[in-house]
Protein backbone atom coordinates (compact mmCIF):
# COMPACT_ATOMS: atom_id res chain seq x y z
CA UNK A 1 0.00 0.00 0.00
CA UNK A 2 1.36 3.02 -0.74
CA UNK A 3 1.37 6.09 1.81
CA UNK A 4 1.49 9.29 0.84
CA UNK A 5 3.30 12.32 1.04
CA UNK A 6 2.79 16.15 1.20
CA UNK A 7 4.07 15.94 -2.28
CA UNK A 8 1.84 13.32 -3.43
CA UNK A 9 -1.40 15.06 -2.24
CA UNK A 10 -0.14 18.42 -3.67
CA UNK A 11 0.31 17.34 -7.14
CA UNK A 12 -2.85 15.18 -7.12
CA UNK A 13 -4.42 18.41 -6.09
CA UNK A 14 -2.50 20.27 -8.85
CA UNK A 15 -3.62 17.66 -11.39
CA UNK A 16 -7.44 17.59 -10.17
CA UNK A 17 -7.67 21.61 -10.83
CA UNK A 18 -6.25 21.60 -14.18
CA UNK A 19 -8.97 18.60 -14.93
CA UNK A 20 -11.22 21.10 -13.23
CA UNK A 21 -10.58 23.98 -15.64
CA UNK A 22 -10.88 21.67 -18.53
CA UNK A 23 -14.04 20.41 -18.06
CA UNK A 24 -15.54 23.89 -17.09
CA UNK A 25 -14.18 25.04 -20.78
CA UNK A 26 -15.93 21.67 -22.22
CA UNK A 27 -19.12 21.41 -20.53
CA UNK A 28 -19.42 25.32 -20.01
CA UNK A 29 -21.94 25.56 -22.98
CA UNK A 30 -23.16 21.83 -23.45
CA UNK A 31 -26.41 22.23 -21.54
CA UNK A 32 -28.55 22.48 -24.11
CA UNK A 33 -27.23 19.71 -26.33
CA UNK A 34 -27.01 17.39 -23.01
CA UNK A 35 -30.69 18.47 -22.05
CA UNK A 36 -31.86 17.82 -25.37
CA UNK A 37 -31.16 14.23 -25.57
CA UNK A 38 -31.65 13.37 -21.46
CA UNK A 39 -35.25 11.95 -22.02
CA UNK A 40 -33.96 9.41 -24.28
CA UNK A 41 -31.64 7.73 -21.93
CA UNK A 42 -34.25 7.54 -19.22
CA UNK A 43 -35.08 4.04 -17.70
CA UNK A 44 -36.54 5.08 -14.18
CA UNK A 45 -38.21 8.07 -13.25
CA UNK A 46 -39.07 9.22 -9.04
CA UNK A 47 -40.91 12.25 -8.10
CA UNK A 48 -40.40 14.38 -4.62
CA UNK A 49 -42.77 16.27 -2.92
CA UNK A 50 -41.05 19.08 -0.49
CA UNK A 51 -37.65 19.37 0.35
CA UNK A 52 -37.29 22.99 -1.35
CA UNK A 53 -34.83 23.92 1.30
CA UNK A 54 -32.27 21.99 -0.78
CA UNK A 55 -31.05 22.31 -4.07
CA UNK A 56 -31.59 18.95 -5.15
CA UNK A 57 -34.77 17.92 -2.49
CA UNK A 58 -34.90 13.94 -1.85
CA UNK A 59 -31.40 13.04 -3.43
CA UNK A 60 -29.70 16.48 -1.86
CA UNK A 61 -26.00 15.40 -0.81
CA UNK A 62 -25.61 17.37 2.30
CA UNK A 63 -25.64 15.98 5.99
CA UNK A 64 -24.90 18.74 7.54
CA UNK A 65 -28.24 20.58 6.41
CA UNK A 66 -30.33 17.70 7.60
CA UNK A 67 -28.34 17.53 10.90
CA UNK A 68 -27.39 21.12 11.47
CA UNK A 69 -30.28 23.26 9.48
CA UNK A 70 -32.82 20.62 10.86
CA UNK A 71 -33.77 21.14 7.00
CA UNK A 72 -36.35 18.45 5.39
CA UNK A 73 -35.67 16.17 2.10
CA UNK A 74 -39.21 15.93 1.40
CA UNK A 75 -40.51 12.92 0.58
CA UNK A 76 -40.62 10.32 -2.38
CA UNK A 77 -43.82 9.58 -4.01
CA UNK A 78 -44.60 6.13 -4.20
CA UNK A 79 -46.15 6.22 -7.84
CA UNK A 80 -45.85 9.07 -10.63
CA UNK A 81 -48.61 11.94 -9.80
CA UNK A 82 -51.32 12.73 -11.90
CA UNK A 83 -51.48 15.76 -11.41
CA UNK A 84 -48.60 18.45 -10.72
CA UNK A 85 -48.30 17.53 -6.99
CA UNK A 86 -44.80 17.50 -7.03
CA UNK A 87 -41.62 19.38 -6.58
CA UNK A 88 -38.70 16.92 -8.05
CA UNK A 89 -38.43 15.00 -10.95
CA UNK A 90 -35.47 12.55 -10.53
CA UNK A 91 -34.51 10.48 -13.73
CA UNK A 92 -32.14 7.26 -13.92
CA UNK A 93 -30.44 5.62 -16.67
CA UNK A 94 -30.47 1.86 -16.92
CA UNK A 95 -27.00 1.20 -14.59
CA UNK A 96 -29.45 3.47 -12.41
CA UNK A 97 -27.42 6.47 -11.83
CA UNK A 98 -29.25 9.89 -11.21
CA UNK A 99 -28.84 11.71 -14.46
CA UNK A 100 -30.90 14.49 -14.19
CA UNK A 101 -32.96 16.18 -11.21
CA UNK A 102 -35.53 18.87 -12.38
CA UNK A 103 -37.07 20.95 -9.88
CA UNK A 104 -40.82 22.67 -10.57
CA UNK A 105 -42.64 25.68 -8.93
CA UNK A 106 -45.49 27.63 -9.85
CA UNK A 107 -44.78 30.37 -7.50
CA UNK A 108 -43.91 32.79 -10.73
CA UNK A 109 -46.89 33.17 -12.47
CA UNK A 110 -48.99 30.35 -11.22
CA UNK A 111 -48.06 27.73 -13.93
CA UNK A 112 -46.61 24.64 -13.11
CA UNK A 113 -43.07 24.37 -14.80
CA UNK A 114 -38.83 24.04 -14.73
CA UNK A 115 -37.51 26.24 -12.20
CA UNK A 116 -33.92 23.92 -12.38
CA UNK A 117 -32.66 21.64 -14.24
CA UNK A 118 -29.03 20.11 -13.09
CA UNK A 119 -27.37 17.15 -15.67
CA UNK A 120 -25.28 14.30 -14.31
CA UNK A 121 -22.23 13.46 -16.41
CA UNK A 122 -20.17 10.20 -14.91
CA UNK A 123 -16.53 10.46 -16.22
CA UNK A 124 -13.53 7.59 -14.81
CA UNK A 125 -11.22 9.53 -12.53
CA UNK A 126 -7.14 9.85 -12.90
CA UNK A 127 -5.60 9.14 -9.75
CA UNK A 128 -5.73 7.26 -6.30
CA UNK A 129 -7.27 10.47 -4.82
CA UNK A 130 -10.24 10.74 -7.67
CA UNK A 131 -11.31 7.60 -8.99
CA UNK A 132 -14.32 8.66 -9.88
CA UNK A 133 -16.18 12.32 -10.89
CA UNK A 134 -19.32 13.55 -11.61
CA UNK A 135 -20.00 16.68 -13.99
CA UNK A 136 -22.97 18.78 -12.79
CA UNK A 137 -24.34 21.18 -15.30
CA UNK A 138 -26.94 23.28 -13.17
CA UNK A 139 -29.73 25.50 -15.38
CA UNK A 140 -31.89 27.71 -13.38
CA UNK A 141 -34.55 29.78 -15.05
CA UNK A 142 -35.59 32.92 -13.20
CA UNK A 143 -38.60 34.88 -14.02
CA UNK A 144 -38.65 38.66 -13.67
CA UNK A 145 -41.61 40.99 -14.50
CA UNK A 146 -40.11 44.17 -15.58
CA UNK A 147 -42.46 47.38 -15.68
CA UNK A 148 -44.67 46.72 -18.15
CA UNK A 149 -45.52 43.19 -16.24
CA UNK A 150 -44.76 40.73 -18.76
CA UNK A 151 -42.39 37.89 -17.76
CA UNK A 152 -39.19 37.44 -19.19
CA UNK A 153 -36.48 34.55 -18.57
CA UNK A 154 -33.33 34.96 -17.73
CA UNK A 155 -30.73 31.43 -18.21
CA UNK A 156 -27.77 31.04 -15.91
CA UNK A 157 -25.99 27.56 -16.22
CA UNK A 158 -23.15 26.93 -13.62
CA UNK A 159 -21.17 23.37 -14.14
CA UNK A 160 -19.53 21.64 -11.20
CA UNK A 161 -17.12 19.24 -10.59
CA UNK A 162 -17.32 16.59 -8.15
CA UNK A 163 -15.17 13.89 -6.68
CA UNK A 164 -16.92 10.31 -5.38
Amino acid sequence: MKVCGAEDVKADFEQLNKKYILLQKEYRNSFHDLNKDIDSKVCRREYAKGGATLHRGYYSPSAADLTVGNCSRGRLLKKPPENNNYDYEYLFDNHDKLICVRNYTDEFDGVFSVYSIELFIYLRGFSHLCPAYVVIIRQTLKWQKPNNLQKTQQNTCKCRLIVI
